[in-house]
């Protein structure tokens, strides 16, 4: 639920963009895993330079852990409760690639959004998941289930037609455990 992510996700696990801080609703840099994006002047492309900060378990979050992410939201859009067909993440993105280095992220979209917007329903949506999650079964390697490696291209995308994923994927494995992990399967979602 909402309540959920408010109240307990977001101080867990840190989105790439944090808003509020006391009386103020607007973005907080300081408490931001990310530095201020950069904008294309076309709108499309969003480079976004990651902080050196690091998960609870001492890896670094970094451009593999955003990529992680939107590879797992377009696998299981239908299980994200920030999916709508059609619009926005993941239905809207062209591509997303590691930058210059690893701690940055380059995400091209298929349309041009306004900037504050796209930073507020977004950017602000994005949890970076670490690597060591990136796994099908106990006691696997970190990274090893192939899903934050995998190009966001050749990620197979969620059926909206049939409401389920569209094929077998890395992505689609290592949800599947992570969700097998979650205690009440029956209600665990991404």
């Amino acid at each position: 639920t909402v309540t959920n992510v408010l109240k307990f996700q977001q101080p867990m696990y840190r989105p790439l963009v944090w808003f509020g801080k006391g009386s103020s609703n607007a973005v907080q840099w300081d408490l931001s895993i990310a530095n201020t994006p950069t904008v294309s002047s076309n709108g499309l492309t969003y480079t976004v330079n990651l902080k050196s900060w690091k998960f609870s378990d001492g890896s670094a979050i970094n451009a593999k852990s955003v990529i992680f992410f939107l590879n797992m939201i377009k696998a299981e859009a239908g299980n994200w409760a920030g999916y709508t067909p059609g619009v926005g993440y993941p239905d809207k993105i062209q591509s997303v690639v590691q930058g210059a280095n690893a701690q940055q992220v380059v995400i091209t979209m298929k349309t041009a959004y306004n900037s504050a917007w796209y930073l507020a329903n977004a950017l602000g949506m994005i949890t970076p998941l670490p690597n060591a999650w990136d796994i099908t079964s106990d006691g696997a390697a970190a990274g090893s289930g192939g899903c934050g490696s995998s190009t966001f291209t050749s990620v197979p995308a969620w059926d909206d037609n049939a409401w389920d994923v569209s094929a077998n994927s890395d992505c689609q494995a290592v949800y599947d455990y992570l969700r097998s992990r979650g205690g009440n399967t029956a209600l665990a979602h991404f």
